[in-house]
């Protein structure tokens, strides 16, 4: 049975995600997403994905490196390894064919600075977004120097992204928790009110000596839900 995004909602969750540029200069940005290339037939290339995406998942944010997703490019006859991987098979993500001229981004709306000193931390609390995003979508008006606590003068224009409805939760994605130091998968089964026993044995898959007490190093990567995916 093949794992594909069968109601398209998956695309529609990175077709949302932010995005910025234009796709015949630069090209289209999407920070959130991170692009794998693997060379087949070396004989480890289950070790390898593990330790590519254990080594994103611990990656520090920044503006163009802040991954919610990866996707790669799969060959027929390796689509039963990635999906064994917890991949799910996906369409297109950018469907749209822009102008030469024309910068693409997802949808924002605009932000005019009330007073002198905020800074992008701060809208991104107001908005409740990430502040990761906000300082993407500004970089290319602000430069570099914009980071978390710039302060802005009143009156600056900021871009925001504009929230979007969350589509109803996906079956074939599993949803993670990356633990704080010294958390227990007791602990996080109790904090996300999960049945401890089906957490505990689908994260014993990456972890063979992992018991409910075990206490976590900062930045362990837990499966919280949609535990009948096997990656």
């Amino acid at each position: 049975l093949r794992k594909y995004d069968e109601d398209g909602s998956l695309a529609e969750e990175l077709e949302a995600t932010v995005k910025g540029g234009n796709p015949h200069v630069e090209g289209v940005v999407y920070p959130k997403i991170a692009e794998v290339a693997l060379f087949g037939g070396l004989g480890c290339g289950k070790q390898l994905l593990r330790l590519v995406v254990e080594h994103l998942e611990r990656l520090k944010s920044s503006a163009r490196q802040n991954y919610d997703y990866i996707v790669l490019q799969a060959t027929d006859n390796s689509v039963p390894f990635y999906e064994s991987m917890g991949f799910t098979r996906v369409g297109c993500v950018q469907s749209k064919n822009p102008c030469p001229d024309e910068y693409v981004s997802g949808p924002i709306e605009e932000y005019m600075t009330q007073k002198n000193g905020e800074t992008c931390q701060q809208i991104a609390k107001k908005f409740g977004v990430d502040v990761w995003d906000v300082i993407f979508l500004n970089q290319p008006l602000y430069g570099s120097v914009l980071q978390h606590q710039s302060w802005l003068k009143e009156g600056t224009r900021i871009f925001v992204p504009k929230k979007v409805e969350q589509p109803s939760e996906n079956k074939f994605t599993p949803k993670w928790y990356v633990s704080r130091e010294n958390d227990t998968p007791r602990g996080i089964a109790k904090k996300f009110k999960v049945n401890f026993g089906e957490l505990l044995q689908a994260n014993k898959r990456r972890y063979p000596e992992l018991t409910g007490n075990s206490r976590l190093m900062e930045g362990t990567r837990i499966q919280i839900a949609n535990f009948h995916i096997d990656e």
